[in-house]
C-alpha cells in the first residue's frame, strides 16, 4: 500500500508541480481524493474560458438589440475570428428599392462598437447569397447610413479583420472637440493585416451620387499592412465624393499636445476607383505614413496603333507602378483635378525592370527593361483622356496618386469590310476572306444584268474607346454596266450600347442592320445622295459626311449600312 500511496503522490507532484501545490504524504487518500477534484476543476475553469469564433448574422435593420449589427459587433468582440454575415427580409422597414435594384439601409443613431477582436469579417455579399431574388446589380445591398453623423461608420483597433461588400455613406460630421468622421476609421495603434474590399465609401448604390463621408477611409498612427482594395475579381473599393481624402495615412501620435512619431505603414491601395473627393484620393500625412512614398512621374505618352504607349519614371527600382484614367466622359460625369491625385478607372500595372504588365487594359511586359522606368501600351486610352499612376514598392506601401498627363491624339484604326447579298439573304461576295460560303468581288462582274442585289458595308472599332466623328463613303459604278442605287433602301445596325460587338459575325451584323434611314441628304446615320446630277440614282453612299450627324462607333463594336442597287 505504501508503495501505490507513494506512487500516486509522485504523479500528482509531477502534474501540479507547474502551480505550486504540494502534498504531503502523511494526507493520505483524502488528499489525494480532494486534489483530483481540484485538478478536474481547474481544468472545466480554464476550458471555460476559451474564446470560440462566432457567427452572427445580422437579419434587421433595427438601430438595437437582437439581429441588430450593433448586436452582432457586440457578439464578435467576444471572439477571434467570427463572421458577421447579413440576411435580412424584403419586408425589412430598411428595405429599398428603385423598382430593380434592393438594398438595406442600416442607420445607427449613435457609433458603433469599435471592432476589438482579431479576425473579424463583415460580409455584405452574404445578403445577396441569402436573397438571390433582391440584390443590388449595380453594387452591394448593405448600405451603413450616417445621416450626417459626427462619428465614424465603422472604426477598428484590432487585427486581422475584414470589411466587404457595403456602402458606407453619410459619416461626415465633426463633433464638439473631436476630430471628423470618417467612412471607416482605423485607430491609433489598431492593428496589422486589416482589409478594406468591394465596397462603395462616399458613394451610393448606384455608385454614381454623393453619400460623403468626411474621409472615406481613413488609417491612424501605429497601423501596419492594411490593405484598401485589390486586382481580383470584386476587391476594388469606390471611393468618391468625401469631403477630405479618399485614403489618408497618420504616421504621427499627439502626448500632451505634442506631435511624435508612430509610424504606420506599409498600406497598399490597389485598383480602387477613386474620384471626386474634396481632397486628393490618397494623402500621406507625413515621413511617416508609408514612409511618405514618393509618386511616379509619367513621361512620354506615344501613340501606336490606336493605342497609347506610357512610360513612367520610377521612384525606386522594383517598383509596381498602377495606370489609371482619371476622367469619365459618361455618367457619373469625373472631371479630373487638375493638379492631379485620383484615378477613376483601373488600367492596368507593371513591375519595374522588365516585369510583367497585367490589368484589363494593358498588354505585354514592360518594354523598357531598365531599372526606374516602365514603359507600357495602353488600350483603353482616347485622345484626350487623363491619365495618372501610382508606385507600391517592395515592402507593399503605396504612394499617393502622380500628377496628371493628357493623352494625344489617338488615330483610330477601324476595320472595314464590304459584301454583296442577294435578296433571300445568302451572300455571294466579300472583301473578307474569312467569311466562309462568300466569293470574291469578282464574281459581281457576272451577274445578269437587272438583278437587285444587297450591298453591306461593315466598320468595327476593335479598340478600346469609343471612336467619334467616324465618316466614310462609297461609290457606286454608274457605268453603263455598273450598278443603279435603289431610293429608300437603306437600313443600319443600332448605334451605342446596343450595336454588334466587333467580334460578331457578319452574319449576325447583316440581321441586325434593319433600322431603316431615307435618303435625303441630312439623314441622322447617312444618306444616298446623287452627287453629280446622275439620273439613275446616287453614285455616293455617304455615312457621317458633313451634312449628317458624327457618327460615334463605341469601343469593341460594329456599325454596318446595307442598301440596295440593281445590275444595269
Amino acid at each position: 500500500m505504501t508503495v501505490k500511496k507513494n506512487l500516486a503522490f509522485t504523479l500528482i507532484q509531477r502534474a501540479k508541480i507547474g502551480i505550486g501545490l504540494i502534498m504531503p504524504e502523511a494526507y493520505g487518500r483524502k488528499a489525494l481524493s480532494r486534489m483530483l477534484i481540484m485538478v478536474a476543476l481547474l481544468c472545466l475553469g480554464s476550458w471555460g474560458q476559451t474564446a470560440w469564433a462566432a457567427s452572427c448574422t445580422v437579419t434587421n435593420t433595427l438601430n438595437t438589440g437582437a439581429g441588430s449589427l450593433r448586436n452582432c459587433i457586440t457578439t464578435a468582440n467576444g471572439s477571434a475570428n467570427s463572421t458577421i454575415s447579413f440576411n435580412i427580409p424584403v419586408g425589412d422597414s430598411g428595405h429599398l428599392s428603385d423598382g430593380t435594384n434592393h438594398r438595406w439601409r442600416i442607420t445607427p443613431t449613435s457609433a458603433l462598437p469599435t471592432i476589438t477582436a482579431d479576425g473579424t469579417i463583415i460580409d455584405g455579399a452574404t445578403q445577396a447569397l441569402n436573397n438571390p431574388s433582391y440584390v443590388n446589380t449595380l453594387g452591394p445591398e448593405i448600405e451603413l447610413y450616417g445621416n450626417n453623423a459626427d462619428f465614424s461608420g465603422l472604426t477598428i483597433s484590432s487585427s486581422n479583420n475584414t470589411i466587404k461588400g457595403l456602402i458606407i455613406g453619410k459619416f461626415n460630421s465633426t463633433p464638439f472637440l473631436g476630430s471628423p468622421a470618417n467612412g471607416i476609421l482605423i485607430g491609433s495603434n489598431g492593428g496589422t493585416n486589416n482589409t478594406i474590399q468591394g465596397n462603395y465609401i462616399g458613394v451610393d448604390y448606384t455608385g454614381m451620387a454623393s453619400l460623403n463621408n468626411g474621409v472615406g477611409v481613413y488609417i491612424d498612427d501605429g497601423n501596419s499592412n492594411t490593405t484598401v482594395g485589390g486586382t481580383a475579381a470584386g476587391a476594388a473599393n469606390i471611393i468618391a465624393y468625401n469631403d477630405g481624402a479618399g485614403i489618408e495615412v497618420n504616421g504621427m501620435t499627439i502626448i500632451f499636445f505634442m506631435p511624435f512619431p508612430n509610424a504606420s505603414l506599409p498600406h497598399t491601395f490597389s485598383a480602387n476607383s477613386i474620384f471626386s473627393n474634396g481632397g486628393k484620393g490618397i494623402v500621406l500625412d507625413d515621413a511617416y505614413s508609408n514612409n511618405n512614398k514618393s509618386a511616379p512621374t509619367l513621361g512620354t505618352l506615344t501613340p501606336s496603333g490606336g493605342n497609347l504607349i506610357v512610360t513612367a519614371l520610377v521612384p525606386a527600382g522594383g517598383d509596381t507602378i498602377q495606370f489609371f484614367r482619371a476622367n469619365n466622359s459618361a455618367s457619373p460625369s469625373v472631371t479630373p483635378d487638375a493638379s492631379g491625385g485620383e484615378g477613376y478607372l483601373f488600367l492596368g500595372s507593371c513591375v519595374d525592370n522588365g516585369g510583367a504588365c497585367v490589368g484589363p487594359y494593358v498588354t505585354g511586359a514592360d518594354t523598357n527593361g531598365a531599372s526606374g522606368q516602365v514603359s507600357v501600351t495602353l488600350t483603353g486610352v482616347a485622345t484626350g483622356d487623363t491619365l495618372s499612376a501610382t508606385a507600391t514598392d517592395a515592402a507593399n506601401g503605396t504612394s499617393p496618386f502622380s500628377a496628371n498627363k493628357v493623352a494625344p491624339v489617338i488615330p483610330f484604326v477601324l476595320n472595314l469590310i464590304k459584301q454583296t447579298y442577294d435578296l433571300s439573304g445568302q451572300c455571294i461576295a466579300s472583301s473578307d476572306a474569312t467569311d466562309a460560303g462568300c466569293g470574291s468581288t469578282s464574281v459581281i462582274n457576272n451577274i445578269p444584268a437587272g438583278t437587285v442585289l444587297k450591298f453591306m458595308i461593315i466598320v468595327k472599332n476593335t479598340t478600346a474607346a469609343s471612336a467619334g466623328d467616324v465618316r466614310f463613303q462609297d461609290n457606286l459604278d454608274e457605268s453603263a454596266s455598273g450598278f443603279s442605287y435603289i431610293p429608300g433602301s437603306m437600313t443600319s445596325t443600332p448605334v451605342g450600347a446596343s450595336a454588334p460587338a466587333d467580334t460578331a459575325t457578319n452574319a449576325v451584323i447583316y440581321a441586325a442592320a434593319t433600322i431603316a434611314l431615307t435618303d435625303a441628304a441630312g439623314d441622322d446615320k447617312g444618306s444616298a445622295r446623287d452627287l453629280v446630277g446622275a439620273p439613275n440614282g446616287a453614285d455616293n453612299i455617304s455615312i457621317g459626311s458633313a451634312v449628317n450627324t458624327a457618327l460615334s462607333i463605341d469601343a469593341h463594336k460594329s456599325f454596318a449600312v446595307i442598301f440596295q442597287a440593281r445590275k444595269k
